[in-house]
């Protein structure tokens, strides 16, 4: 993942990446970035930053090549809200601490 301090301005440059999905939150795009290498498709998160103040959109980026193959992974395998909070944070959704 890119520095999410740091603003980015949309270009990557190692290979040919196509945006994939976006999220509000690092954990969420992590968790779905993790999934994916777990299937062999290389994604990579990058945060967004267009304006200083404006909250942050994380951006899940798939290699070109495996665009068509990550699309078909996330239709057939629907990732509940539950299960990203889980997979980001190792806690189930409604679980206090």
């Amino acid at each position: 993942m890119t520095n999410p301090d740091e603003p980015y301005d949309g270009a990557i440059d190692p290979g040919n990446y196509e945006l994939l999905a976006e999220f509000t939150d690092l954990g969420s795009a992590d968790a779905v970035a993790g999934l994916l290498a777990g299937e062999s498709i290389r994604a990579t998160v990058v945060a967004v930053r267009p304006v200083a103040g404006i909250p942050s959109v994380f951006r899940v980026l798939v290699a070109e090549k495996h665009l068509h193959r990550a699309r078909w992974f996330l239709e057939h395998n629907e990732i509940s809200e539950n299960e990203l909070i889980y997979l980001a944070t190792g806690k189930l959704g409604g679980d206090p601490e």
